[in-house]
């Protein structure tokens, strides 16, 4: 399914506003009819989501410590079972190995360290790997990459959080960042 930039452009590429003589007077070319069509369910969930999703974001953000580790943990959950539905087709045995290589890395490197939790990634990546191979085989590089996609993300996240001088300063600065950029493209 097309996201929705996609389908706007689409939408205005078939009735081009240099066709209009008049655009106020003709409602049916008007860039506000238009954009009228394009306010669909899937965007209205989208912005009611963000409503909600990014004040949660910014108290976690701002919280720190372990409930930012417990916030990064929840999403690590959320994009395993992701990527095993979308690559591995939804497979249980996978997602848990994922799930439990982001999850795990992410609340142990606050408390242990980067090089063991790097330790933790490689560790359940090859289990991952063996399952696939073993299973159905490795069809696809998606599937090889899932693990560390996954959990450094996650990992490198809370490492820069927990940075006494600029931790709360860089995370915020990144979300804002990526958020204007997503919004913005």
């Amino acid at each position: 399914m097309p996201d929705g930039s996609a389908v706007l452009v689409a939408r205005l590429q078939q009735q081009p506003l240099a066709d209009c003589p008049d655009r106020l007077a003709m409602p049916d070319n008007s860039l506000q009819a238009r954009l009228a069509g394009f306010m669909t369910r899937e965007l209205l969930v989208r912005i009611i989501a963000a409503v909600v999703l990014i004040p949660i974001v910014l108290l976690d953000v701002w919280l720190g410590d372990v409930w930012f580790d417990i916030g990064m943990a929840l999403i690590a959950a959320l994009m395993a079972a992701e990527w095993c539905r979308i690559v591995h087709g939804g497979s249980q045995r996978q997602f848990a190995v994922h799930g439990l290589a982001a999850i795990g890395s992410v609340l142990i490197v606050s408390r242990a360290g980067p090089v063991t939790a790097a330790q933790l990634i490689f560790l359940w990546w090859a289990l991952s790997l063996a399952f696939q191979a073993y299973s159905r085989g490795l069809r696809s590089t998606w599937m090889w990459w899932g693990v560390p996609y996954i959990a450094f993300p996650g990992v490198a996240l809370v490492m820069i959080r927990h940075s006494p001088d600029l931790g709360l300063t860089a995370v915020l600065w990144l979300f804002a960042v990526v958020w204007s950029a997503d919004t913005l493209a």
